[in-house]
């Protein structure tokens, strides 16, 4: 049986304005594999819309998780919606760079899936008084490594502000 330990329940990272989205959505790509998270099969879902007036709309979901040990995964969720994507041209230091314009919208969470074999009273016992350290280390650790990614992304989306 898995139990799903709350880390953080949900973060909204938001940005309205210019951003390279395809090269954005490699760079947290090549975050998440970094950092051992990133599998192919990550991808839950990918969406993509025409909007009516010409604008586009992209949806997607990871679902990102990295073992820990043998009884502790850490798992970071994505979902994000770029909504009314268009693509400008922008000058900049003596170049054009193509760029896209929209509402992105991205939420993220973390979690950590406990692996339990057996119940009952030694089991909670155990759970309680020994793996409890180690469970607050690792919230501990997965969160600094969260909010490091969503520092991150702040930065990455704030370069063409």
């Amino acid at each position: 049986m898995i139990q799903n330990i709350i880390v953080v329940p949900e973060t909204r990272v938001r940005h309205i304005g210019l951003l390279d989205t395809s090269e954005f959505y490699r760079w947290v790509q090549r975050w998440l594999q970094f950092y051992g998270y990133w599998k192919d099969s990550n991808e839950k879902m990918y969406i993509e819309t025409m909007l009516p007036g010409g604008g586009k709309k992209i949806e997607f979901r990871w679902e990102c998780k990295r073992k820990k040990s043998s009884y502790f995964t850490y798992v970071i969720w994505i979902a994000s919606v770029f909504i009314g994507l268009r693509d400008v041209e922008i000058q900049r230091d003596d170049k054009k760079i193509k760029l896209q314009r929209a509402d992105f919208d991205i939420r993220l969470g973390a979690r950590i899936e406990k692996l339990t074999k057996g119940a009952g009273f030694l089991r909670s016992i155990y759970d309680r008084f020994i793996v409890r350290r180690r469970i607050e280390e690792y919230k501990i650790d997965l969160y600094d490594k969260f909010q490091q990614l969503v520092n991150d992304m702040k930065e990455f989306m704030n370069v063409y502000a």
